[in-house]
């Protein structure tokens, strides 16, 4: 339920954002609720979700890319609870 919720939050954000900002109103909505990401630091992995655009792969790595009108943002997000990983893709126009 929080990742689902996590993007409802996501999508009010203004259609221009920073691609990069996407992710940080993530990570800040999942600290909120004390949860954790499952991707943030993994291997090395240094963002909270992974995101593309357009007809690019879903793993993509968030840039500092200012989403246009029209992009389709492609997301997937996986948060660790109690030693399970819950995760969902999501793509928004």
């Amino acid at each position: 339920m929080l990742v689902a919720t996590t993007f409802r939050e996501i999508l009010k954000i203004n259609a221009l954002a920073y691609h990069s900002n996407v992710g940080q109103i993530a990570e800040e909505y999942i600290r909120d609720y004390d949860f954790k990401s499952g991707f943030l630091g993994y291997d090395g992995f240094q963002n909270t979700m992974c995101m593309s655009l357009d007809k690019q792969l879903v793993d993509g790595i968030p840039s500092s890319y200012k989403l246009k009108d029209g992009d389709i943002l492609s997301c997937y997000y996986d948060v660790l609870l109690i030693n399970f990983h819950v995760d969902l893709p999501y793509a928004s126009k």
